[in-house]
């Protein structure tokens, strides 16, 4: 994948040199009569600039309407009831674990407010992703403008609850209900702080018995969910994290995750 992106970016300067350096002989054909041959090479370097262009741009037409296409079949696949949460999490680490792109889930830091990026990066972190493992997490609350259906605003903060114990991979609902709870005491707690940013919190034992649960926040992408948007309150999503080795959440690609966690996301009953 790097491989590919700094080859795109190879060509996009090359066009641009072409185009450059076509300006400069046009302009100097224009000035004298004797340099009229210079508007050959220049048409040349314009027509090799217009051939990278539409390599470029088709590129770009291609993995969209290739994306649009898997979007749009996230929509078709059928509801069956969740009745092995733990299987459905095996399979998203073992769909996650086959992919072998060095760049994969990765969450670009170009997101970052301007003049944030201080506050920001623990938020970034993409080294979460090779030390993380794959669990369950609960939304708490996120960014109004992540529930709706849009490309705009890309990435938008949120809040997680999530657990590494063993316990939360085969009942991930009492994450749900957590969240809730957290939700609902929100003016008692650390949510009544709209713009302060945390991770990995340790929640008091009484609202876990006694397992250990953790609060954070993180930085959402709309390209890693099914219909880039959140659906529904307190929903499960699958995130990457690793409390003692990484500052960062993030939340799985949705390609990684398996049909029956998709359909049950769409139709806002995760």
């Amino acid at each position: 994948m790097k491989n590919k992106n700094a080859l795109k970016y190879a060509l996009l300067i090359t066009m641009l040199v072409f185009w450059l350096v076509a300006f400069i002989m046009f302009y100097a054909a224009s000035g004298a009569e004797e340099r009229g041959f210079l508007k050959i090479p220049a048409i040349v370097l314009i027509c090799l600039g217009a051939l990278i262009f539409i390599y470029l741009i088709s590129g770009v037409i291609i993995s969209e309407v290739k994306n649009s296409k898997i979007r749009n079949a996230y929509r078709s696949i059928p509801l069956h009831d969740l009745n092995d949460y733990k299987a459905e999490l095996d399979e998203i680490r073992s769909n996650f674990a086959a992919d072998t792109a060095p760049d994969k889930n990765h969450i670009l830091s170009k997101y970052q407010s301007a003049g944030t990026a201080d506050w920001a990066k623990p938020y970034y972190d993409n080294n979460v992703v090779k030390v993380g493992e794959i669990y369950f997490g609960a939304l708490v609350q996120a960014n109004s403008n992540l529930f709706k259906k849009t490309r705009a605003n890309p990435v938008l903060p949120g809040v997680i609850v999530y657990s590494t114990d063993d316990y939360y991979e085969s009942n991930p609902t009492e994450l749900k209900a957590i969240a809730d709870k957290l939700f609902g005491d929100k003016a008692n707690n650390d949510l009544r702080f709209e713009r302060k940013f945390f991770t990995a919190k340790l929640l008091p034992q009484e609202l876990t018995d006694g397992r250990k649960v953790y609060i954070t926040s993180i930085m959402i992408a709309r390209k890693l969910l099914p219909q880039y948007r959140l659906c529904g309150e307190n929903t499960l999503v699958p995130v990457i994290a690793a409390p003692e080795k990484s500052t960062s959440v993030f939340i799985v690609d949705c390609k990684y995750w398996t049909d029956n966690i998709v359909a049950h996301f769409i139709n806002e009953s995760l």
